[in-house]
């Protein structure tokens, strides 16, 4: 399973940081909106078919923090 925390900024743009089972970072991204976004995470699922992914957003706007666990199908935001 992998651990995916996005970051939605005020202004738009999205940080987001990939982490393994054992909790070690994997990777570390920035994006300037969601369709650049989306378009790394399509092609990162398609790389690591992956079978579960544990979804953290926390929207710095809304001051909120959404959990989703996906399995098997795409991500989008």
């Amino acid at each position: 399973m992998f651990f995916l925390k996005v970051r939605k900024n005020v202004n738009g743009s999205f940080q987001l940081e990939i982490f393994d089972e054992n909790l070690s970072k994997l990777e570390e991204n920035s994006f300037a909106d969601n369709f650049e976004f989306n378009f790394y995470i399509q092609t990162w699922q398609q790389k690591t078919h992956f079978p579960k992914t544990l979804l953290v957003i926390h929207d710095i706007k809304k001051n909120s923090s959404e959990i989703q666990l996906v399995e098997k199908k795409e991500i989008f935001l």
